[in-house]
């Protein structure tokens, strides 16, 4: 499954990345602005009370010629609305379709 797909195994999320495009912003600022709003911890997890928003999932990477195991974020359709909001990026959405495979395109 390419990086654009829509993940709907685990409960109809999308990687932080997908979503950062929604907002016209970069992967990794739209990390750091979860971050300094203290959404997500320092390995890009959100902390407890915020995992309604999210789904994280332990993914084999390969590092310097290494297999190591890392969580991967992904946000719901909910968390997408509530950090629209919370970090006031409210321009106008089209959010995808979370239902259908395929909803970002």
């Amino acid at each position: 499954m390419n990086s654009s797909a829509l993940h709907t195994s685990h409960n109809s999320a999308i990687e932080i990345g997908e979503a950062a495009k929604l907002f016209d912003i970069g992967r990794n600022t739209l990390f750091r602005e979860l971050r300094n709003a203290g959404i997500l911890q320092a390995d890009n997890v959100p902390y407890k009370r915020y995992m309604k928003y999210f789904t994280v999932i332990e993914l084999p990477v390969s590092i310097r010629h290494q297999c190591e195991i890392r969580p991967v974020t992904h946000i719901n359709q909910q968390g997408i609305e509530y950090i629209s909001k919370r970090l006031g990026l409210c321009k106008q959405l089209t959010l995808p379709d979370f239902t259908t495979p395929g909803g970002i395109q």
